[in-house]
């Protein structure tokens, strides 16, 4: 080789040490023929921990190979300085200086290979970035990002494995369903961030209600997944249902106060007998939990319920009310009954109208069973619009006729009543048809109030102020709390039926609606006894008070808008 020739070589040298230097995210190391460092530039420093005083003069082999790389490594440079066989670029997991491994895509060029003194170069580019992401994703794909509990598909993978494990033992595995009750209501009367707050806390419950080994997955928002594995322990499952059912009944800190948020449980047991050809049947057990869960929500919330066969038809039958719901006001399926309420003169003072459901095909639909699946599914709304329409319309009928009609209460959600819309709407609807505001009513559930919602207890004083009367629906079924009479503008408390049924031979249910009477006397609030059937009934309210009204089929079942009127012309209003 000539010196002109030496002399190119060298400049192209200088050339590609120049470009590697200005390559700063990318990192090059030069090693001999012996695999020492001879070139180090600031990007290996940032990637492999040496400084380029610290790497200069080392093995390659010592510095950044793994033990388990580190022959193949050898022999590899060796068949390419004598051999002429390159080194393949690929992607490596190589050694920091703090010992961990640093993910790289490696490529590798040979100068001077002709000559004495031959000189390789490694190009690394980190992959630690997109190694993050890859987990990020694969995170994803597999956990929940809210919770880090397993995501859905996660749970039915695990499930999938756990009930196709071949077992000398069988095994019984157990899928719990629990959801969080009317977790709706508190996202619309705080905000989603509050909504998020109580799922952090149910989930921390749950979390520490089982087993290290036991397994919990988030299915929906508000629906959560347990699997355990039924072992010696013979009172596991009870033990385990006893800790869910301890996390909802303690309060959850909402807005820096207690509030009561309820779960409900479904639970199936799976008698596990190993079926490789039954891959969908072995995990049929998460479908039943979730039926079961859905029962007991419908059943009346906060309640824990075993899977029956009937829950599958029973959860098919609600998919078909929800659906026939959207068409019902449209298809004129809905109308209203009244049934008077009662002074014990027998004089009528009011009346509650009541919501009739008549599909074609599946024949009466009772509210007990369509309002709570409404509920559940937001549609509470548009029934609570359609009822103030008919009974509007039906008021303005009966003025129009003649007829001096009773003050009718509207059973109203707490939903509807919140939307400052809606309550605008009934006040112009009521204006426009020249309706006294005191012909309406509103009556509202104890689990309305819950929520304890600023807004809510402002519209309810404006619609008071105004002369509507507001009643306090089925006081004394679960969430009863005097802190409601105090804080909420409410005029009448109505006594749920249940207690009413039972109090003329059960002392504890007399001692409940005794204790109602002296409360609401002292408060100077009117009460409601529903459910009154019998003269036993009517005897017993009478040996209490003389002021509280009856509403019952003693006097009078629901009936027809044309009834009600033939009754008010017979029975004048007081």
């Amino acid at each position: 080789m000539n010196k002109f020739e030496n002399n190119i070589i060298q400049q192209n040298d200088e050339h590609f040490r120049a470009l590697l230097t200005a390559l700063p995210n990318v990192s090059v190391q030069g090693y001999d023929k012996d695999r020492r460092v001879v070139y180090w530039n600031h990007a290996s420093e940032l990637l492999y921990g040496y400084t380029e005083a610290e790497a200069m003069g080392n093995l390659l082999e010592d510095l950044i190979i793994p033990d388990f790389m580190r022959q193949g490594v050898i022999d590899a440079h060796h068949a390419w300085v004598n051999d002429g066989v390159a080194i393949p670029a690929g992607e490596l997991e190589l050694k920091h200086k703090q010992d961990h491994l640093v993910p790289v895509y490696s490529s590798h060029v040979m100068l001077y290979q002709h000559t004495d003194n031959p000189e390789m170069y490694c190009v690394d580019v980190d992959l630690s970035g997109q190694r993050n992401k890859e987990k990020q994703v694969k995170y994803l794909t597999q956990f929940d990002k809210q919770t880090g509990l397993h995501n859905k598909d996660s749970l039915f993978s695990y499930a999938k494995k756990l009930t196709a494990t071949n077992s000398k033992e069988p095994e019984s595995h157990v899928a719990i369903f629990v959801g969080i009750d009317d977790l709706t209501h508190t996202n619309n009367a705080y905000g989603y961030s509050a909504g998020d707050k109580v799922i952090a806390q149910v989930v921390e419950r749950l979390t520490s209600s089982i087993r290290p080994q036991d397994y919990i997955a988030r299915y929906s928002g508000d629906v959560f997944v347990i699997l355990i594995t039924l072992d010696t322990q013979s009172d596991l499952l009870e033990q385990t249902l006893a800790n869910i059912r301890k996390s909802g009944r303690t309060p959850c800190t909402v807005n820096n106060e207690q509030k009561i948020i309820t779960l409900s449980a479904g639970i199936c047991i799976n008698e596990a007998v190993f079926d490789p050809e039954a891959s969908n049947s072995n995990i049929d057990f998460l479908k039943n939990a979730e039926a079961a869960m859905n029962h007991a929500k419908n059943a009346g919330k906060n309640q824990y319920l075993f899977y029956e066969p009937e829950f599958d038809h029973q959860l098919q039958r609600s998919y078909s009310i929800l659906s026939a719901l959207n068409t019902a006001a449209e298809n004129n399926e809905f109308c209203l009954v009244y049934q008077p309420q009662f002074d014990q003169a027998q004089n009528i003072v009011s009346c509650e109208a009541l919501l009739r459901w008549q599909h074609p095909t599946m024949g009466a639909i009772s509210p007990a069973e369509f309002i709570p699946l409404a509920e559940s599914k937001n549609k509470m709304q548009g029934i609570d619009s359609w009822v103030v329409n008919a009974v509007i319309k039906q008021v303005k009928q009966w003025l129009h006729n003649g007829v001096n009609p009773a003050p009718v209460f509207i059973n109203l959600s707490g939903q509807s009543l919140c939307d400052i819309d809606f309550i605008n709407q009934l006040v112009a609807q009521l204006d426009y048809s020249a309706i006294p505001y005191e012909k309406i009513g509103i009556e509202i559930t104890e689990y309305a109030l819950i929520l304890e919602n600023d807004v809510l207890i402002q519209q309810m004083k404006w619609l008071q102020t105004h002369g509507i009367a507001i009643a306090l629906d089925d006081f004394g079924t679960g969430y009863s709390s005097l802190s409601y009479l105090t804080q909420f503008p409410i005029d009448f408390i109505k006594i749920d039926k249940s207690f009413v049924f039972n109090a003329p031979c059960n002392q504890q249910d007399a001692a409940i609606i005794k204790a109602i009477f002296a409360l609401s006397a002292s408060l100077e609030l009117k009460v409601i006894c529903e459910g009154v059937e019998t003269e036993q009934h009517l005897g017993f309210i009478q040996q209490q008070t003389s002021s509280a009204i009856i509403q019952g089929y003693l006097f009078s079942k629901p009936i027809p808008p044309s009834d009600f009127e033939k009754l008010i012309l017979i029975e004048p209003i007081r």
